[in-house]
């Protein structure tokens, strides 16, 4: 293995374990992210399209935004009349179903949705649906849903990578909604897709973004090094964390060479500075 200067979180991990009682962490996980200083959302755009595949993780997670999409949109508030379009049929069928779905008239004007972004551990990069919207220029029109929060709407990446968005914060909500409650709810409903502490201290380590998968954030590139072979960059959904400051995972990807690992193994990594002062992640299999 090519010399490697093997360094610590730089104190980050310290500090979480001294200063922060982690599951207090755990609570209040949606604070503790906002008033992170690299999560801090500054308009910065000037009117410039944003789009989602083309947004930082750090930047999206837990920062509610409004997916700019009018079909899609439509789509999904009609989840949220689910009761009224099922009517008294106990049982429709698919068909039956769908086709309720196709014909149900909005009677509100719809062409954006709010979301919040979070991460789901084995789904990846995931928003939750709040509200549906209508957006004009800055000027953001939030709907009451019908189904008081009953119906659960969890879009994946791959569904609005392709989309424009606006942070809510940079828009002018109509001032006859209560948008904190809403928001106070999604944060509510958040909470339940807290993974295990270590995972959430891991998540907010800046210094891993750079080798984070942009579909599932806490899939990490690891160089995997072992005597005899050629470095191999694999992914590595990690788990754990020791007071070594060693990461622990599992192995995603089967390698192209026998380093005596296989896909789906437990492996572990730690953080390097190459030559050039770059920093990676690294799995010495010689150690």
């Amino acid at each position: 293995m090519p010399k490697f200067d093997l360094i610590k979180f730089n104190g980050l991990f310290f500090n979480f374990q001294k200063n922060q009682n982690l599951t207090i962490f755990q609570k209040n996980i949606i604070r503790f992210i906002k008033n992170l200083e690299q999560n801090r959302i500054i308009n910065i755009f000037g009117g410039k399209t944003i789009f989602i595949k083309d947004e930082k993780f750090r930047n999206l997670f837990a920062n509610f935004i409004v997916i700019k999409d009018e079909e899609f949109a439509k789509r999904q508030a009609k989840l949220f009349h689910m009761d009224e379009i099922w009517g008294d049929d106990e049982d429709p069928g698919d068909v039956e179903l769908f086709e309720k779905i196709e014909n149900y008239e909005l009677e509100e004007e719809v062409n954006s949705l709010l979301v919040l972004p979070y991460v789901d551990h084995q789904a990846g990069f995931s928003f939750q649906t709040v509200a549906v919207c209508l957006l004009k220029d800055s000027d953001l029109l939030v709907y009451e849903r019908a189904d008081d929060f009953q119906a659960m709407s969890n879009i994946r990446w791959d569904a609005v990578t392709d989309f424009e968005f606006e942070y809510l914060d940079n828009l002018n909500v109509n001032a006859d909604f209560d948008i904190e409650e809403y928001k106070s709810h999604a944060r509510d409903v958040f909470k339940h897709y807290n993974d295990d502490k270590k995972i959430l201290v891991l998540r907010m380590l800046p210094m891993l973004d750079e080798y984070r998968n942009e579909q599932h954030p806490d899939d990490i590139l690891v160089f995997f090094f072992k005597e005899g072979l050629t470095p191999e960059g694999m992914w590595v959904r990690y788990e754990d964390f020791n007071e070594e400051h060693e990461i622990f995972g599992r192995l995603l990807n089967q390698p192209n060479q026998d380093f005596g690992v296989n896909m789906g193994d437990a492996v572990k990594f730690s953080f390097a500075k190459n030559q050039d002062g770059a920093l990676i992640c690294v799995c010495d299999l010689d150690e």
